[in-house]
């Protein structure tokens, strides 16, 4: 019943076993420390016994909040990737992490019952989050403190722009970045939004965005290829038939080149194929637009045959088209391989007569000399 004991505390076996010196307030003398209790009758104090217990005192630890954690986004998503443990020094400010362990929380009750705690590599959405801490005593988990801090995740940069440039020959090129941004950062070291170019080459550009305590940063990396107007090194010519004829066309210079015989239609081949006898304007064009060549040829081909017979239709023989290659010569020889007759290119023509002497009806040979030095050699007949 109650009031049929009494409880005493004391420090030491002694006291506690003669019943003097006891306490009501403690205050330890060494950690951990052994308390002796005594349970006597309140009626007859010689009945008694003697238990013990220890008193244990941990330290409390304290969790200072950290400043607000400002991150950017990782490129193309829509969260940032960061390591809590990076706070643990700020937040111990000072306590040993021997003692004490830090962990982290999305919500205040797991971080009061210590439960559910976050990886401390945490990847924090697009927003502002409150992140909660648990600083707890490694002996004692009861001993423990929470705080909490503001994590803010700042979009990455979107830098869209143009990524590859032509520069023409012994020009320049302006390159304007989009605008909007806090700071731009070539690798020429300039920091305009623009830049003027004048030679070709890989060039970075990192632009940011600036919040309170962080930049949010975006790169792109840009080409400029070197381009020229072409230089026509060679046109070779495959010709002397109606409709089968060919052109080819060699260029030189640092472009992409394409290629048109009527300045209309152009094509990234450089050979044309299937072509009638005559006269073509052969056009090269830069496709990035550093300027257009030009220059003319021509597809010979000849009559196989003639009439000189005076009635003003067929009676001179000629190589078709030679009118344009003044410097083209045309020997013609009889079967035996008499030279007969030269003709230049801007000759009327042969009208089948040697020294003032009409020839018979037969075949005759010539041979043409272009001012390329090509030979082209054929035969063809008269007929009276």
């Amino acid at each position: 019943p109650d009031g049929a004991f009494l409880v005493t505390y004391h420090l030491d076996s002694a006291s506690a076993l003669t019943g003097v010196d006891s306490i009501t307030t403690y205050t330890n003398t060494s950690n951990p420390q052994t308390i002796h209790a005594r349970i006597s009758s309140s009626v007859l104090a010689s009945c008694f016994v003697v238990r013990t217990f220890t008193i244990q005192v941990d330290k409390m630890p304290f969790a200072t909040p950290p400043n607000a954690l400002e991150l950017c986004s990782e490129t193309n998503q829509i969260f940032a990737t960061t390591d809590l443990s990076s706070l643990n020094s700020e937040i111990l400010n000072g306590q040993s992490s021997s003692l004490f362990t830090v962990t982290y929380y999305s919500d205040l009750v797991a971080a009061q019952e210590g439960s559910s705690a976050l990886a401390t590599d945490f990847n924090a959405l697009v927003s502002q989050q409150t992140i909660y801490v648990r600083v707890t005593n490694n002996t004692n988990p009861s001993c423990f403190a929470v705080t909490d801090f503001q994590i803010l995740v700042h979009p990455k940069p979107l830098l869209t722009m143009q990524t590859l440039y032509s520069l023409c020959e012994n020009n320049s090129i302006l390159i304007t970045a989009p605008a909007g941004f806090d700071s731009y950062s070539w690798s020429t070291g300039q920091t305009t939004p623009a830049i003027t170019v004048v030679a070709g080459g890989v060039l970075t550009l990192t632009v940011g965005t600036t919040y309170d305590s962080v930049s949010c940063t975006a790169s792109a990396t840009l080409t400029v290829v070197p381009s020229s107007v072409a230089v026509i090194r060679e046109i070779v010519t495959s010709d002397w038939t109606d409709y089968q004829n060919s052109i080819s066309i060699v260029v030189d210079g640092l472009g992409v080149y394409e290629y048109s015989i009527d300045g209309v239609h152009y094509q990234s081949s450089p050979d044309f194929n299937g072509l009638e006898v005559g006269e073509y304007t052969i056009y090269v064009r830069d496709v990035n637009g550093c300027g257009i060549v030009k220059e003319a040829i021509f597809l010979l081909n000849y009559p196989k045959y003639f009439t000189p017979n005076g009635d003003g239709y067929n009676d001179l023989w000629h190589v078709k088209f030679s009118a344009y290659e003044p410097e083209l010569r045309v020997f013609i020889f009889d079967r035996f391989g008499k030279f007969l007759k030269v003709l230049e290119g801007q000759s009327a023509g042969w009208d089948g007569t040697y020294n003032g002497y009409p020839l018979p009806s037969t075949d005759y040979w010539f041979v043409v000399e272009r001012k390329n030095g090509k030979e082209f050699r054929g035969h063809f007949s008269l007929k009276r």
